[in-house]
């Protein structure tokens, strides 16, 4: 069995070749999952991963039920200037800690995914405040408030989180992820795109 440094290094060794490959702008990753699963925990330590050191770049806990309230992006920029100089050389991914989803897969959440996705909403804004709007209200309110325009930025990557202390696999708010990154062609994600291969049964059997 391999070691917890050697499994550390090695994973060091396969995000650096990775950013060898990019040459060009920070690719946007947007981390996605049901509340309280640990996705800021995963943003933190995938960070740890390329600069070796930790930091809380994302506070866990950050609100009631150690649930993250508002978007909150980490610029590769800011991380990076943590790294040794030997990686500074190298593009690493922006990274936006998405607020948690029920599990849910209706307009709403769609709409909200969709508008996080585009980077739609400030990241000084609650978003439980947006989704309790767009219930009462509908979605075009929400939509006209907060337009697309040429400066909203792009989600190019999505990763989703689940915890496998439930049993039971979110898979409404997987399909509503899936829904939305179907329709932006520019989005992949890694849970959403695997889900399309396999039934239910068989990716429940892969959940880790």
């Amino acid at each position: 069995m391999m070691a917890e440094d050697d499994r550390r290094e090695e994973l060091h060794r396969k995000i650096i070749e990775q950013a060898k490959k990019n040459k060009k702008s920070p690719l946007t990753i947007a981390v996605i999952g049901p509340p309280g699963v640990g996705k800021s925990s995963f943003i933190n330590t995938i960070i740890t991963c390329i600069t070796g050191e930790y930091r809380q770049w994302v506070k866990t806990g950050l609100g009631e039920g150690a649930i993250t309230l508002r978007a909150i992006w980490v610029l590769q920029k800011r991380y990076m200037e943590f790294a040794d100089e030997n990686l500074q050389q190298y593009v690493f991914p922006d990274i936006l800690d998405v607020v948690g989803f029920e599990d849910s897969d209706d307009d709403v959440t769609r709409k909200a995914t969709e508008l996080l996705f585009y980077v739609r909403i400030p990241s000084d804004i609650l978003v439980h405040e947006v989704l309790k709007k767009m219930r009462t209200s509908g979605t075009w309110p929400v939509e006209k408030m907060y337009p697309l325009t040429a400066e909203c930025k792009k989600i190019d990557r999505v990763i989703f989180v689940a915890s496998a202390a439930n049993s039971n696999l979110p898979l409404g708010l997987c399909n509503a992820v899936r829904t939305v990154i179907s329709k932006k062609k520019r989005v992949r994600g890694s849970v959403a795109q695997n889900y399309l291969q396999y039934s239910e049964a068989e990716f429940l059997k892969r959940k880790v």
